[in-house]
C-alpha cells in the first residue's frame, strides 16, 4: 500500500499499514499451499491475484 500521501501524520500512515497488513494475513490465512505459491508468484499483487481467482472460480 501507498503511503507516501500521508507524510504530515505519521500516525495515520502507522494504522493504514496495520490495517493492510491485517488484510494480508487474514487473506493468507483463508489460502491452501497450492493458492499461496500461486500468490508469490504474482507479480501485480493481492488484489488482482483474488480478482483473477474469483473469476476463475465462476
Amino acid at each position: 500500500m501507498n503511503t507516501k500521501k500521508w507524510k504530515s501524520n505519521p500516525a495515520m500512515r502507522k494504522g493504514l499499514k496495520h490495517a493492510a497488513r491485517t488484510k494480508l494475513a487474514e487473506v493468507w490465512g483463508s489460502l491452501d499451499r497450492v493458492q499461496r505459491r500461486k500468490l508469490k508468484k504474482e507479480p501485480m499483487g493481492v488484489k488482482k491475484f483474488l480478482e483473477t481467482s474469483k473469476k476463475a472460480e465462476g
